[in-house]
């Protein structure tokens, strides 16, 4: 057996037997010099040799075992001894006898002081006594590979990464700027790949020595990774501009993962695309911190995780737990069973467009077709076409809700088949569910509420507009949202007798507008709502003050247009139920 049964995910390593999440894994004999004797030094012809990630070396001391230098080849080998390598006094990557022809000093691991080591420094061609300054570094004209440029690349160097598909794990511990040749230009940013070839993550960025870092103009492709598909921040604030994340995903082997394309970059990530990215928590982003500004986030998915008969439900088809403001992005068809857009983020939610996200079924029913649970700001975003089974737009939202566009979103019935239970349970809050801050200045329009039949029953249809929402409401447009019913067949026993029929039941659907909503309901107009069948379309069971509100229109006519409502300086449509200042007469609008 290869020993290695319990680990998460192996790098550059060598074992006997094929292991679960691997990447550049030597599956075979490492060939010791003299297993049988305890020899574990590498043989000549051992496939270990310069095998070994190049980039994660780090500015500390490092040697091997007998204290030889850790690179005496084109790359580190696996295991704990460097074949063919020398005493290395500072542990630089320069043997001591090297320093003495470089003209280097043994005991300081960086002669010159530029911010390079030594060996670092003679790799690249460069003289160690010399202080460098930063003149850029293109690949692969001036070095073969994307991990020798990240490696030898002095602080704050510019690597410019030409057109073409280059195989990258790097790791990141100083400044660096990682640029295509034109990061303006889509054509090369979608030319220049760095492809993490569905093994490892692409990017890991590893103290906050890396936030003057940037990343701009590139595709970054095929990133696998528990934390991060493609970049594991680390808390970084490197600047994340300009490029394209696709098909970045997490391990197929955990059981739970955060952020498909990044985790944890709490810089500035702006204008970039994010596409069909996959994690549990956080299709695309997750725990990232800074501003995130201008991007595009297209079929990304918070995926469930299925866990012997349960599953992990999935949260933030696009973002998860991001305490960042989030500004004019676009969200599109992305999906969740909790947020289909965006779930958990604490930051300012503002002029965003999403359009087309859903919750998906999982384990529980779904909430937020577009926003589930964040209760920042959110302000000026159009959110239409959105679905779910509660909240069809937004759900669990407690902070401010303001000067949106809440449209054409729809809740629809939850159903489970299962023999502990055959029912659905209704659809709530086509446009906003249970969301409990002020909601003041919005258009709540267009939004449905759809039913469908069990096994056992038919659900209700509660609240097209809003549902469950206990904070200040005021100053809103609620219209023509609808709430629907559904009719089935139902195997039923007759009062009375042994036999049983075939009866047709239908649900019932209550308040096309707004439905039990506790707080104060001021100056809003509901119009044109409907519920199918004969119950209310306009409010119900909200038992707040409900003052200065408009309601007319709401269908069907024929019903009251409010019910379990206590209305004050209200215009009621066919309102006869008295109270101070109540009207009924045409608004004329």
């Amino acid at each position: 057996p290869s020993g290695v049964a319990d680990l998460g995910y192996l790098l550059n390593c060598c074992v006997i037997e094929e292991h679960g999440w691997q990447g550049k894994v030597i599956i075979g004999d490492p060939l010791f010099e003299d297993r049988a004797n305890g020899d574990y030094r590498l043989s000549a012809d051992s496939p270990c040799r310069d095998a070994g990630n190049l980039s994660y070396l780090s500015e500390i001391f490092q040697v091997d075992l007998e204290g030889n230098t850790r690179i005496s080849g084109d790359a580190a080998d696996i295991g704990c001894y460097e074949f063919g390598s020398s005493y290395d006094s500072d542990g630089d990557f320069l043997d001591d006898d090297e320093e003495a022809v470089h003209g280097s000093d043994p005991t300081n691991r960086d002669t010159d002081g530029d911010g390079l080591l030594d060996g670092f420094e003679v790799k690249r061609g460069n003289d160690p006594r010399n202080f460098d300054l930063p003149r850029g570094i293109v690949v692969p004209t001036d070095l073969p590979t994307l991990d020798e440029a990240v490696a030898y690349a002095l602080p704050s160097e510019r690597v410019t990464v030409m057109p073409g598909t280059h195989e990258a794990h790097l790791f990141v511990r100083r400044d660096i700027e990682l640029l295509s040749s034109d990061p303006l230009s889509a054509s090369i940013t979608a030319s220049t790949i760095l492809n993490g070839s569905n093994e490892y993550p692409i990017l890991v960025f590893h103290n906050s020595g890396t936030d003057g870092s940037r990343i701009e103009g590139l595709t970054l492709a095929n990133g696998r990774g528990l934390f991060g598909g493609a970049i594991h921040g680390h808390g970084t604030k490197a600047t994340i501009r300009n490029n394209r994340f696709r098909n970045n995903r997490c391990s197929r082997y955990s059981i739970s993962c955060y952020g498909g394309a990044l985790y944890d970059c709490d810089g500035l990530i702006e204008e970039n695309s994010f596409w069909e990215n996959y994690a549990n928590f956080g299709g695309a982003l997750s725990h990232c911190d800074g501003t995130i500004r201008g991007n595009r986030f297209i079929e990304n998915n918070g995926y469930s995780i299925p866990v012997y008969r349960v599953s992990i439900p999935g949260k933030g088809g696009a973002l998860h737990a991001c305490a960042a403001n989030i500004v004019e992005n676009e969200f599109y068809s992305n999906g969740a069973v909790y947020g289909g857009a965006i779930s958990e983020s604490s930051g300012v939610i503002l002029s965003n467009t999403f359009i087309a996200n859903y919750s998906e079924r999982g384990i529980e029913q779904g909430e937020g077709g577009a926003i589930f649970d964040c209760d920042g700001w959110i302000l000026h975003n159009r959110i239409e076409r959105n679905q779910s089974f509660v909240g069809g737009g937004l759900a669990k939202c407690d902070g401010e809700i303001a000067y949106n566009i809440i449209r054409d979103n729809t809740a629809e019935s939850y159903c489970r088949t299962s023999l502990i239970y055959l029912g659905c349970a209704p659809p709530m809050g086509g446009g906003l569910h249970d969301c409990d801050g002020q909601i003041h200045h919005n258009l709540i329009q267009g939004n449905r509420l759809v039913p469908r039949c069990g096994q056992l029953s038919c659900p209700d249809s509660l609240g097209a507009g809003l549902q469950g929402c206990d904070g200040p409401i005021e100053n809103n447009i609620v219209a023509t949202n609808d709430a629907l019913i559904a009719c089935a067949s139902f195997y039923r026993p007759i009062d009375g007798a042994t036999e049983e029929i075939w009866i047709r039941e239908c649900s019932s659907a209550t308040a096309g507008g707004i439905h039990n909503c506790q707080g104060v309901i001021r100056n809003n107009t509901f119009y044109g709502n409907r519920v199918e069948g004969k119950e209310t379309g306009g409010a119900a069971n909200c038992t707040g003050d409900f003052e200065n509100n408009i309601v007319w229109g709401n269908f069907p006519l024929q019903s009251p247009q409010i019910r379990d409502v206590t209305p004050t300086y209200c215009l009621i449509q066919n309102w006869n139920g008295g109270g101070p200042g109540n009207l009924s007469e045409n608004p004329r609008f």
